[in-house]
């Protein structure tokens, strides 16, 4: 990596092809933001076809001289620069390599060929960079194959990529509790025989539960009872669910079962129905996982239990796997990125009494085959079998003790584990393969990629609903039930204390299942609060909790309104229809309430999350205040005043900025307000108002432009 440059000579061309050859020896160098070369470069660039070769030969000397104090900090880098040759023109680019040709600095990229290797490998701490090397392969890979699976643990970020895949010609398809998880853990996969898949089935909840020793058995006990009374093992497709699973395991009896193991068993599978709910667990055929083979999938566990997330991880990743072991030539190529594959691959569950997950056991078998898998994690306590079965490895910023952990896997040495200790920085990363060229520890840079920060997120759930729905799934049939319909004795006891008349035909058409009847009532209750924050008062899982909304919506029972915060997540609340309010008992809050303070349902919203604020730092706040100023009467949204009398705050919530400089005015001239917080809907808002109104900033620097995040999250204002 001895970057040496010296007696440069720019090739015999013309001015333009000069100045693009400074401009490609500048990059290589990072001297882009070097005032002097930023300004000799101007006086270039505007000579034209004139040139100067004195100019040319100044900046020569600068590039070489930057050389040379790189050459004193990386003297003693103990990564070799690759080769030139070894860089072949094909495959997943990687990043940039320092290599020397011909006595002066070349940048080679690093790339690698899919057929030659199997499974991926890549650990780095937070901001690493890790993600972007994941994009920049799941980028590469999708134009080679149908089946990408990207399983986020704890983020919701690849979302990101639905604008670029768009471009592509490629649909991105999230599976989340808003779109649905329609599974069946005990439906066998295509081409897998039952007797397989009750091993694999008890495998994933034993290693998901993390149930105590004889959990594995028990479970395969009750699957194999199951199968045999329904006829899987025959050949039937009459698959038991989750549920006649749980009645399975109290049924068991035996003095090789321990009671706590049982105990656990079901408190786990308990658990498991009650966060999910009927909505993703209620089926005997779920979606097929030969489908989802063809499709580019993001599936978000973000704001899932531990519990469910590891399940529906294993889940998916075995039945894959289990169907290429058992037909390696017969199913399509497949790769599976992890976001955090901590709890798939820690080496920890090698120690316990079941030994090594059912995962890491399989997951070599299928190293050469048409499945992959990326994983992507900050563990470096990793299974021996994970890390065998990885062809390429990559290793971002670690601590020392950390790198250590990992060292060995890249055959690092104590120089080189080190010098990459101190010097490591964002990009920048040490990998080794066990083919070609590339088994030999290297350096490299990955590139900077330019992702959109912003998606529509309900055109990504909608069109992602739409692919879904064309799934055929068989729900279980302890759930294939009629709703409870309306009667029109039952309508007309509701609707009388409006004294409005009810047609006929509404009283015949409007359906409400108990469900929606609960959750109507729960909305009344505890108005405006996020609308996933009902389901679990209703005792509902989030995928039923989403379908029920979407039928109130469709019944214009409740109205859905977008709450823009200004932070990175906007929310959603909900609210009941004149015509929903006819649905509920004459003391309902919406019927005692119903009139709004001015602004709507998300002013209203705003003004509460900030007056809670204000509250909790010991303020005294009145809403809708009236001050009465030479005759005129005005009127702010929140006056918040501090206990000891010390401080006054006006707080103005705008939906809209029409009448912004307005308010500011009006809070001006009351004239008592120590601070005045305009709360304004996006942070672009702030932005450009903040350019706008920069005179009368300027002149009341009490007056701020701020948005709802700063509350809710509880930043400084």
């Amino acid at each position: 990596m001895n970057l040496q440059i010296q007696n440069l000579h720019l090739p015999k061309t013309d001015s333009l092809g000069r100045f693009f050859c400074l401009t490609t020896l500048i990059e290589q160098v990072e001297l882009q933001d070097n005032p002097l070369v930023k300004e000799y470069m101007l006086q270039l660039a505007l000579r034209g076809d004139r040139g100067d070769a004195r100019l040319e030969n100044k900046i020569l000397k600068i590039i070489e001289i930057a050389a040379e104090l790189r050459n004193a900090e990386h003297a003693k880098c103990p990564f070799p620069s690759l080769k030139q040759e070894y860089f072949p023109s094909e495959g997943v680019l990687l990043g940039r390599n320092i290599l020397i040709k011909d006595g002066s600095l070349c940048s080679g990229p690093v790339r690698v060929q899919l057929p030659a290797f199997g499974h991926w490998l890549i650990v780095g701490q937070t901001g690493s960079g890790k993600s972007f090397l994941m994009y920049q392969i799941i980028l590469f890979y999708v134009l080679c194959t149908a089946g990408l699976w990207i399983i986020e643990f704890a983020k919701e970020e690849v979302k990101r990529l639905y604008t670029i895949l768009k471009r592509m010609g490629k649909s991105l398809i999230t599976m989340n509790w808003r779109t649905c998880l329609k599974f069946n853990i005990l439906e066998v996969p295509r081409g897998v025989p039952p007797q397989n898949w009750i091993r694999g089935a008890s495998a994933v909840m034993n290693d998901s539960f993390h149930l105590p020793e004889g959990g594995r058995r028990l479970l395969a006990k009750a699957i194999t009872s199951l199968y045999t009374r329904n006829g899987i093992l025959a050949g039937s497709e009459n698959y038991p669910d989750i549920y006649d699973l749980m009645a399975e395991v109290k049924t068991i009896k035996g003095e090789e079962i321990h009671p706590a193991t049982k105990k656990s068993v079901l408190e786990r599978l308990s658990s498991l129905t009650e966060g999910l709910g009927q909505n993703s667990l209620g089926y005997q055929k779920g979606y097929s996982i030969e489908q989802l083979e063809k499709m580019i999938i993001n599936v978000q566990l973000e704001g899932m239990d531990f519990l469910e997330k590891c399940l529906i991880m294993n889940y998916y990743t075995t039945a894959a796997l289990e169907r290429r072991i058992a037909n390696p030539n017969g199913s399509p190529p497949l790769l599976v990125a992890f976001e955090e594959a901590k709890a798939l691959i820690c080496r920890q569950r090698e120690s316990t009494p079941d030994g090594p997950t059912h995962f890491t056991e399989k997951v070599e078998y299928v190293r050469g085959g048409n499945m992959r898998f990326l994983f992507v994690t900050q563990e470096t306590n990793i299974s021996k079998t994970v890390r065998n079965a990885t062809a390429l490895k990559i290793v971002g910023v670690l601590d020392h003790q950390e790198l250590s952990n990992i060292a060995g896997s890249l055959s690092m040495t104590n120089e080189q584990i080190t010098w990459f200790a101190e010097k490591a920085e964002r990009r920048l990363f040490v990998g080794k393969a066990n083919f070609g060229p590339f088994r030999k520890t290297f350096l490299f840079r990955a590139e900077e990629l330019q992702i959109p920060d912003e998606v529509d997120e309900e055109e990504i759930d909608a069109g992602s609903r739409e692919a879904l729905d064309k799934l055929p799934v068989v729900p279980s049939p302890r759930f294939v039930h009629k709703p409870i319909e309306i009667t029109p004795a039952i309508m007309e006891e509701r609707t009388s204390a409006t004294h409005e008349p009810v047609t006929e035909s509404k009283k015949n058409t409007e359906i409400l299942s108990s469900g929606e009847n609960d959750y109507l009532m729960a909305i009344d209750t505890y108005p405006e609060e996020q609308i996933t924050w009902y389901d679990a008062v209703v005792g509902m899982g989030r995928g039923k909790g989403q379908k029920t909304r979407e039928s109130l919506l469709r019944k214009k029972l409740i109205e859905i309104h977008l709450v823009q915060t200004g932070g990175r997540k906007s929310y959603n609340i909900a609210s009941i229809t004149e015509f929903g309010a006819k649905f509920l008992p004459p003391d309902a809050n919406v019927k005692r309430n119903h009139k709004l303070n001015r602004g709507g349902i998300v002013h209203n919203h705003k003004c509460n999350r900030i007056e809670e604020y204000f509250v909790k730092g010991l303020f005294i706040t009145d809403r809708e205040k009236d001050y009465c100023i030479d005759g005129d009467t005005f009127y702010v949204d929140i006056a918040a005043t501090a206990t000891n009398g010390m401080e006054k705050v006006a707080v103005e919530v705008q939906e809209s900025t029409g009448n912004l400089r307005d308010n500011i005015e009006k809070c001006l001239r009351i004239g008592i307000f120590t601070r005045i917080l305009i709360v304004l809907p996006t942070k672009k808002d702030v932005k450009e108002n903040q350019s706008e109104l920069a005179d009368l900033l300027s002149k009341h620097p009490n007056v701020e432009l701020c948005t709802l995040s700063q509350f809710i999250s509880e930043e400084p204002l």
